[in-house]
């Protein structure tokens, strides 16, 4: 296996008004392809703050994320974009999925960027939430799903774009 993800010394302090708060220091360790990993912890500890250090969307105090080999923190905020558009997939805990948007769509639009025609990416988003069981549910707004089949739409999202690292935030929770 080779080496995806190699953290560091890592280490996130926020400041608020006179006095920091420090979620982790200095962690340490590497991840391999195919490896799957866990950060457990009470609510509260960092596992969301590492999540976003780790696809790029924050910004870690000190420490370094290297990701298939570039250092994260030495790339620009629109790199680290299209870093994510191409190889993080990521579950939210609150799924962020567009309201006014049907379940296709919210899993098609991650497909924009990737020059597909519209046809393309319809039936590739069709495909990957099928698989999950929600093939009755394509045109269904996330008002009409259920929080599990609203979980699902956020995991298909994610699995449409075959990204090669997923950060999945609580994906047991619901």
């Amino acid at each position: 296996m080779s080496l995806l993800l190699k953290v560091e010394g890592l280490a996130r302090t926020f400041v608020a008004r006179n006095s920091s708060i420090e979620v982790f220091k200095d962690v340490s360790f590497e991840i391999n392809q195919g490896e799957v990993v866990v950060i457990k912890g009470r609510s509260g500890e960092g596992k969301s703050t590492m999540l976003g250090i780790l696809s790029g969307l924050d910004r870690q105090t000190a420490g370094s994320v290297i990701f298939a080999g570039e250092k994260l923190e030495s790339m620009t905020v629109s790199e680290l974009a299209e870093l994510r558009a191409q190889k993080i997939g990521m579950i939210f805990q609150s799924f962020n999925l567009i309201g006014s948007w049907t379940a296709v769509e919210n899993v098609e639009a991650v497909l924009m960027h990737r020059g597909m025609n519209s046809e393309e990416r319809y039936e590739k988003a069709v495909a990957v939430l099928r698989e999950l069981g929600l093939g009755e549910r394509l045109d269904n707004y996330p008002s009409e799903l259920s929080v599990g089949q609203q979980q699902r739409v956020a995991v298909a999202r994610t699995l449409v774009n075959d990204p090669v690292l997923i950060l999945a935030d609580e994906p047991t929770g619901d």
